[in-house]
């Protein structure tokens, strides 16, 4: 997996209230998954269901065409690109905490 944190905050998209909705429906319609990945050009918008009503959202670039689709390996891109100074390690181990919690409905 390789994952690039993108530009600084006020350099990244913002996200649409369209997009927004777009990823609501999305967790709407697949109510076990936590994660799941949006094409923004040739970026990723990585987003986490965290809540009932919270969607918690990172930009990351990736050479990846494709997103994968298990939450197990969004956790992992999510984790990384929200947390760019985390250690594999670090990573590991706060998508296996992520994962066990699960999102709070």
């Amino acid at each position: 997996m390789t994952v690039t944190v993108a530009a600084p905050q006020e350099l990244q998209p913002q996200v649409t209230e369209i997009a927004a909705s777009d990823d609501r429906d999305w967790f709407a319609a697949h109510p076990n998954r936590q994660f799941c990945a949006r094409r923004d050009g040739r970026d990723w918008w990585l987003i986490r269901r965290a809540g009932k009503d919270v969607l918690l959202r990172t930009f990351a670039r990736s050479q990846r065409r494709t997103p994968p689709d298990t939450d197990q390996e969004l956790a992992a891109m999510w984790v990384a690109a929200a947390y760019p100074e985390a250690t594999p390690q670090q990573i590991k181990k706060a998508v296996k905490r992520v994962l066990k919690r699960g999102a709070k409905r």
